[in-house]
């Protein structure tokens, strides 16, 4: 395994790394060399298998990459996005011990899925540079700091899952993506006032429980389609309208049905 091609193909005029120079299983390589577990993915880290036979790793017919999973394994290491292969599109590695920071902008414009929960991640997060064509971003269960915009997320996003970092700050959910199905912010430390007037109509599960958000909560427009909102645990007050039937924990309010 070449750690040193990590650095040979990086354009000194304007420092950006040049994958297109080298091959998928060169790339994959460099993504994985710096695991704990590389004997168990590719056999031998001074002469690992040829990528097909890699565990976890799935090519389609003309051998490109498209997906990676390794998950609930403890391995530990660091997450180099920027050493993904252009083609791929799943990437699973829930449950390790992965630390260290997260470049978002660095994953392949062709990723659909993203899941790193239950691992060790730190530092800020950048939403707002995310592939078009990204569908899944599941980063639950870090350390994650710092704010957030959920402005400018991908419109193709169904599933946003945040739930137990250390982020802060307030959050915008007037700007959604349509076809946003599912979003969890539980468990960090956002504040100010929520707005859900103007959830996009596709949004069916909502979890904000154990933030420091504060206010009045208006649901006279959620989604026709809306099942389940988790607001408890917060610093809301007074009284909220609720269409029976919504699954919901909404402490600290007056509840009227509707």
């Amino acid at each position: 395994m070449q750690a040193a091609l990590s650095f040979a193909f990086i354009d000194n005029a304007i420092g950006k790394f040049d994958k297109s120079m080298l091959s998928h299983q060169t790339l994959m390589e460099l993504f994985i060399f710096g695991f704990d577990s590389v004997e168990l993915i590719c056999g031998s880290r001074d002469d690992p298998w040829e990528l097909s036979r890699w565990k976890g790793v799935a090519c389609n017919s003309e051998g490109d990459v498209e997906l990676f999973i390794w998950e609930h394994y403890r391995s530990k290491g660091s997450v180099e996005l920027q050493f993904l292969p252009s083609s791929m599109q799943v990437l699973r590695m829930e449950g390790n011990s992965l630390s260290g920071t997260l470049d978002l902008a660095n994953m392949p414009e062709q990723m659909q899925r993203l899941s790193l929960n239950w691992n060790n991640l730190t530092g800020s997060i950048d939403l707002t540079g995310l592939p078009m064509c990204l569908q899944e971003l599941v980063i639950s269960s870090n350390g994650f700091t710092g704010s957030v915009s959920l402005t400018q997320l991908p419109n193709r996003l169904q599933n946003l899952d945040l739930n137990a970092n250390r982020l802060s700050g307030p959050i915008c959910l007037t700007s959604l993506p349509p076809g946003l199905r599912y979003i969890n912010l539980s468990s960090n430390r956002f504040d100010g006032s929520v707005d859900l007037t103007r959830l996009p109509k596709s949004l069916r599960e909502v979890f904000l429980l154990e933030n420091d958000f504060s206010g009045t909560i208006d649901c006279n427009h959620l989604p026709d389609d809306i099942s389940t909102i988790y607001v408890s645990h917060n610093c809301f007050g007074g009284t909220v309208r609720v269409p029976s039937g919504l699954k919901k924990t909404v402490e600290g309010l007056v509840v009227e049905h509707v």
